[in-house]
């Protein structure tokens, strides 16, 4: 897996606490976007350009309209089209003002593998249990690994890990970080397969 270790403490308005169990979304019927058969196709180290998002979510106090996702654990938000998505696959300690910028990092890490079966990152919108926007990464780390956002229309961020395998997450960075990459928070206790991590908005 990837490079940097997932360093960098909270630094910035979001208090990150742990859920008492995962409590992962059913992706029947969700939007592909990245596959095998998008434009682009899922592959190492790639990722989707900025697409509108269902409805516009706040980050960091300021409203963003667009997001693109990566392979490797992560998605940025924009506030138009014409943003820049980024395919790094070498993880950085958050806050770090070195591009990638303005993302949320549910598992950034080397992540995929062209040997998986089945390897997507799918979106799908939801009104019960919390009107939300939930992007999942399906079999990033080998079959049956599973790791979903959560974007909450609240402005809450929760990070659900269905299952990561053998995977502890120690390598990877794991956080939300603000466009220009002065503030951040990380969680770097490491993850396993069950855990939720809840990160919540404090101006």
């Amino acid at each position: 897996t990837g490079g940097g270790a997932g360093g960098g403490t909270p630094s910035g308005p979001y208090a990150v606490a742990t859920l008492t169990a995962a409590s992962c979304d059913d992706m029947t019927g969700a939007l592909d976007l990245l596959s095998l058969s998008t434009t682009p196709v899922i592959r190492d180290d790639v990722s989707t350009a900025p697409a509108l998002l269902p409805t516009p979510f706040t980050f960091f106090g300021t409203s963003y309209s667009y997001a693109s996702v990566q392979t490797n654990g992560m998605l940025q938000l924009y506030a138009s089209s014409s943003g820049t998505s980024s395919s790094e696959y070498v993880n950085a300690s958050i806050p770090n003002v070195d591009t990638p910028n303005g993302f949320i990092a549910p598992y950034w890490d080397d992540l995929y593998n062209p040997l998986a079966t089945g390897a997507l990152v799918q979106l799908k919108s939801f009104s019960t249990g919390g009107a939300r926007v939930t992007v999942a990464w399906v079999n990033p780390l080998g079959a049956s690994t599973q790791i979903q956002a959560k974007l909450f229309s609240t402005g809450v961020i929760e990070y659900h890990y269905c299952n990561i395998g053998t995977a502890t997450g120690s390598s990877a960075s794991i956080g939300v970080e603000n466009a220009s990459g002065t503030l951040g928070a990380a969680y770097t206790a490491g993850v396993a397969t069950g855990m939720g991590l809840r990160f919540t908005y404090v101006p």
